[in-house]
């Protein structure tokens, strides 16, 4: 799989390991196969929120992914508050209904702006 997964990463195609911190995403995984995105799951943009300790643990992971050249991206951003926190512990990308609800396909030339 991992040969596989080089020869489209080649051809310019992204791979990401969504839900990090939950199920079967995890240290495993990225170890295996080389990602390029690492999606962290809400539960940890949640934890980060409730204490000081779990911050830190969250933007010690973060950075590390950072420092191997993956990019991080925090799903769940719902308000400022999430935001701020996240851009603060390595956040390469952030998504959530800060941004946006979820927009169905029939949608989508709408809501994204013509190129």
């Amino acid at each position: 799989m991992k040969k596989k997964i080089d020869e489209l990463r080649h051809e310019g195609i992204y791979f990401y390991l969504d839900d990090f911190g939950t199920g079967y995403s995890n240290m495993e995984r990225i170890m295996e196969l080389p990602f390029d995105i690492i999606i962290f799951d809400r539960s940890l943009v949640i934890s980060s929120g409730k204490s000081q300790r779990s911050e830190k643990i969250v933007e010690n992971l973060a950075h590390m992914f950072k420092d191997m050249e993956y990019s991080v991206l925090y799903e769940g951003v719902e308000d400022d508050s999430d935001e701020k926190r996240c851009k603060g512990m390595s956040a390469s990308y952030l998504q959530g209904f800060k941004y946006s609800r979820p927009v169905p396909i029939q949608q989508l030339r709408k809501f994204l702006p013509k190129a």
